[in-house]
Order: structure tokens, then sequence, then C-alpha cells
């Protein structure tokens, strides 16, 4: 009897603990679907409503929405300083709305100034198009900054306190209030250009960030009295790495996202570029999206677990079979008839864009897969590393698209540009299992962690 004692009071801890961590799976999981449930509503109004979009609107008109896309993205991604990812590492909730507020802080000073810089470059980017002038637009660019940094200061937030059916609503609105811009726009005026779908845009961007904002308000009551000025600015010295390291890989990795736009559109024309851009935005975007919606619950996984290597790199391997399982179908379905059905769906006018979306499945497939295991760097403290494969993959883009324009071929540049990147995500992903393999558990007055203790998850309740 003391035997059966003995060993039911040696093995309960182990039982509990197991039965925990099916609990924490089964939460895992469900915030995802969660998250990815929202994201695919959205996704697929998108995709419901493109046939309507790219009947229209031409290849022209898609290629003046890529060119604002070229100037606007690189400034949101450094809008905020990337505080927001800051926001999931302090363990008290009144230390992390510090660092929302030095995010606020960040993104007034980058939207007084970037309208100044987009001015200064309009000119070059009218002379480098020929086809195009950004003078119609370039009021918006400020704004769409903005309301972007304050979008993701809200979504990490609400990811914080683990309100992912909040975001998951805002995603359907966002798209849905863009559609009805975009379609109401292009009908009901005679002739429709690519500022109704910048337009549309940034309206389904607005709704969204109301919607959010108003889940926030109970907690910036209890938050009000409380800010603090000093302890703003601690914050902002605290998490420095985020503005001097984070926000300019992430600089990087919007530019080398940017560039083929702006290199195809220069070489090869706007027809070129609005088909390109076609697939980007049916095949990519939602693709992307539902990466980023597994991304919102992975992140605050990885940093609780960060100062453990074996479950950080399981977390990793789990994640990768995952999106890998996900992307399969999608992948085949493109590469058998993606030119038929872009052709058969959007229009005859669109066969080329099916058949760039053929050559870049490895891109796409590649960045659905690591992109949302790639902010794993992040809580490993790894950001240097993450800089430098930037660097590289950015000249490696710009080699691709250089060799196409020197042999006249848009298919050449496709493929190399596609199959360098698939290279380039497996070795990202090698990196993140890497930097896993080398953490070891930090002490509590870690100036990275803010006092959370290794495998905590009190930082992102």
């Amino acid at each position: 009897m003391a035997t059966d004692f003995d060993f039911s009071v040696t093995e309960f801890p182990r039982r509990s603990a197991r039965w925990l961590r099916s609990l924490v799976e089964i939460e895992f999981v469900a915030h995802v679907l969660t998250l990815t449930g929202g994201t695919v509503a959205a996704q697929g109004l998108l995709l419901g409503f493109a046939p309507v979009l790219s009947r229209i609107f031409d290849p022209t008109d898609f290629a003046c929405y890529a060119i604002f896309a070229v100037i606007v993205n690189p400034l949101m991604a450094i809008a905020s300083g990337k505080y927001e990812f800051a926001l999931m590492l302090p363990k008290h909730d009144d230390d992390a709305v510090h660092v929302a507020l030095a995010a606020f802080v960040a993104s007034a000073m980058v939207a007084l100034v970037c309208l100044l810089i987009v001015a200064a470059c309009s000119p070059l980017l009218a002379q480098l198009g020929h086809w195009t002038s950004p003078r119609t637009w370039i009021a918006l660019v400020p704004l769409s900054v903005l309301v972007h940094a304050w979008y993701a200061v809200a979504v990490k937030w609400l990811t914080r306190k683990k309100r992912f059916s909040r975001i998951a609503r805002a995603e359907l609105c966002a798209m849905s209030s863009m559609l009805v811009v975009q379609v109401g726009g292009g009908v009901l005026l005679t002739n429709p250009s690519g500022d109704i779908l910048i337009a549309g845009q940034l309206v389904g961007r607005l709704v969204a960030l109301c919607i959010l904002y108003l889940s926030l308000r109970h907690d910036y009551l209890r938050f009000r009295g409380e800010l603090s000025i000093a302890r703003t600015l601690q914050s902002i010295r605290k998490y420095w790495r985020f503005p001097a390291i984070t926000a300019p890989a992430e600089l990087l990795v919007k530019i080398t996202f940017e560039l083929p736009k702006l290199m195809i559109g220069t070489f090869f024309g706007p027809v070129v570029l609005g088909s390109f851009a076609l697939s980007m935005r049916v095949l990519g975007t939602p693709l992307t999206l539902v990466g980023q919606s597994i991304a919102h619950v992975f992140f605050p996984r990885i940093s609780a677990v960060r100062a453990n290597p074996e479950q950080s790199r399981w977390l990793l391997l789990r994640a990768c079979a995952v999106l890998l399982t996900l992307i399969v179908i999608p992948m085949i379905t493109i590469i058998v008839g993606g030119e038929w059905l872009f052709a058969t769906v959007f229009g005859e006018q669109w066969r080329l864009a099916g058949y760039y979306s053929q050559l870049l499945i490895p891109l796409i497939a590649a960045q659905f897969v690591v992109q949302p295991i790639a902010l794993s760097m992040q809580a490993f403290e790894k950001q240097h590393i993450a800089l430098v494969w930037q660097l590289g993959y950015l000249a490696l883009v710009a080699a691709s698209f250089w060799i196409g324009h020197r042999y006249d071929s848009i298919a050449t540049a496709l493929v190399l540009y596609s199959s360098t990147a698939c290279v380039m995500y497996c070795v990202y992903f090698g990196l993140c299992l890497h930097s896993a393999k080398l953490q070891v558990a930090r002490t509590t007055d870690s100036a990275w962690a803010d006092g959370v203790p290794a495998g905590s998850t009190s930082g992102v309740r």
C-alpha cells in the first residue's frame, strides 16, 4: 500500500504537468482558429470580389496601387519604432501601457516627417515610372502610416490580453469596408482609377482601427491616471533594441518585399506590374494574412518558452509542420491550373497574372511557412542575425531582377526571385532553430525580459 501511495505521489506532478500542457495546446489551437477564422472570412470576401475588381480596374490601375504600396509600406515598418513587439514582454500591464505610449509617440513623429520624405521622392518615382504620378494621392501617405502604426499597437495589446476574437472581427470589418469603397467607387465613377483602390484600403484600416479602440476604451480609462512621461522615457530606453535593431531590420524586410514592384514597373512597364500585383494580391495576401493570424498567437507563445531550448525548438518544428500542411493544397492547385484559373475567374486580360503566380509558388509557400516563425528571432534577442540575413536577401532580390532585365525576360526574373527567396527562407528557419538551441535560462532582472521568469506566461495575459 505504501508503495502505491509513494508511486502516486511521484507520478502526480508529472501527470499534472502533461495535463496542463495539453490544456495549453488546446488553448493555442483555439486562439489560432479564432484569428484564422476571421482572416479566412475576410480574405474570402477579397477573393469573392476580386473578379469584380479585375473587370472594373485594368492592370495600370493595379500598378498605381502597387506603387503606393512601394512608398507607404516601408514607412509603416518604422512608424512605431517596433515598440509594439515589446508590449508582450513586461510582466505587468501598467509597464506595458507605457511601452504602448512610446509607440504612439514614435508613430506621431514619423507621421510628421514622412510627408516631406515622400514629397521629395515623388518626382523620382514619376520619372522612373513614366506612367503614373504620385501627386494625386501623396496626401494620404502620412495618414496611412499613422493609422497603420496605431492599428499595430492595438492588435499587439489585444494579443497580450488574449482578446483574439476582437482582432478577427476588426479584420473582417476592414475587408468589408475596403471592398465597399473600391467596388462602389469603381461602379459609380465614370473613369475609375487606382486612387479608388488606395482610398478603399485606407478606409478599411480606419474602420478596423475604430473597432479595436472601442475594445480598448476600458483599458484606457483604467490606466489613464497612471500615465507618466518619466516611465514612458524609461520604456523607450529599456527597449532601445526595437527602434535601433528591429525597426531597421523590418524596414529592410519591407524594402525587399516592395523592391520587385518598383523594378518591374521600371524595367517592364505598368501592364506587367499590374499583372504581378494582382497575382500577389489574390494569391499571396490571403496566405500571408492567415500566417499573420498564426503569428499573433505564436509570438507570445515562443516568448513565454524562450528560455527553454527544447520547448522552443519543438514549438518551431510544430508550427512549421502545421503551416506546411495548410499550404500544400493551394500550392498544387496553382501549379497545375494557375493560368487557366486566372483567365477564367478574372478575365482573359489577367491570364498573364496566372502565369506569374505559377512562377511565384516557391516564394509564396516559403513566406507562408517561415514568416510567422520568423518572429522567434525577436524573442531570442537575435535581431542582429535577422538584420544580416535581410541584407543578403535584399541583395539577391535586386540581383534577380537586374539579371532578368539584362536578358529582357520577366519570366527569368521571377524564376530567379522565387527560387532564391525559397532558399533564403529555408536558411532563415535553420537560423531560428540554431538560435533556439543556443538559448539559456535568463535571470529575472534581464534587460530584455523585464522580470518574466522562464516559461512564464504572465506577460501575455
